[in-house]
């Protein structure tokens, strides 16, 4: 909702719907509000440093799936961030809730050595079909990987957050930002992998229209073999910096 960067304080409002359901008969249903910091696609690539519940204690009426939920963030000279989630067709009063930017819990070391777990092995699967499919783009990703050094730093920080507390939140990013960089190379395997889809396909094909397609269906055969790159790129939007 706030780009990164921007000068404080300031805030914004915007609205959000429902997905699941919260009944005052069910007491553990609740609406889920997660308050990420980062810029990437994926919410779980991005750090979370806050949740806001809103539980049936808080709620007059009962709210179905789809119903309106105004959230509103603002940020202090402090980065003393302030959160309000207002339902305005439960008339219930609004949920506030304070986050301290500066002391953000981060993940305990078993959970960092779970999700570093996670990215080696998504790393090497990766890599392994980057180097099958002789995807240039995704080779070249792990190559500016391998310079910097990405999962060795991450593997650093999740050594030194077992006996220092206040690497764990470094640790946390370090490793959320690689998962995400290799989002990126998942994303430039897809097309090769279609294109070696495509080519199957058309080896299947190629004999019967040889022998018995018409002039139109070889024309389109050459056409579908057409040097790729005469084909349209594909490209990537990223969002806005994002608190």
């Amino acid at each position: 909702m706030l780009r990164k960067g921007i000068s404080l304080p300031t805030e914004i409002t915007r609205q959000f719907q429902t997905t699941t359901p919260v009944t005052r008969s069910d007491p553990n249903s609740a609406v889920v509000i997660p308050i990420m910091q980062g810029d990437r696609n994926r919410a779980d690539r991005n750090l979370e440093v806050g949740i806001v519940y809103i539980r049936p204690s808080d709620i007059r009426y009962d709210i179905p799936i789809g119903a309106d939920v105004d959230v509103t963030i603002s940020v202090n000279e402090s980065s003393l961030v302030t959160v309000i989630a207002e339902l305005p067709q439960a008339s219930a009063p609004p949920i506030e809730a304070e986050i301290d930017m500066v002391n953000v819990r981060a993940l305990d070391p078993a959970a960092l050595a779970a999700l570093l777990t996670d990215a080696q092995r998504r790393l090497e699967s990766l890599r392994a079909a980057a180097q099958a499919a002789h995807a240039a783009d995704a080779l070249a990703l792990f190559s500016q990987l391998d310079k910097e050094n990405a999962l060795g730093a991450a593997v650093e920080l999740v050594r030194l957050a077992r006996t220092d507390p206040g690497a764990a939140t470094p640790a946390e990013r370090a490793l959320r930002a690689l998962l995400a960089r290799l989002d990126d190379v998942a994303d430039a395997l897809e097309l090769p992998a279609l294109f070696g889809e495509l080519e199957e396909a058309l080896n299947g094909c190629e004999e019967g229209v040889r022998h018995s397609g018409t002039a139109q269906e070889r024309a389109d055969l050459q056409d579908l073999r057409a040097p790729r790159a005469s084909r349209p790129s594909r490209t990537r939007m990223r969002p806005p910096f994002a608190t």
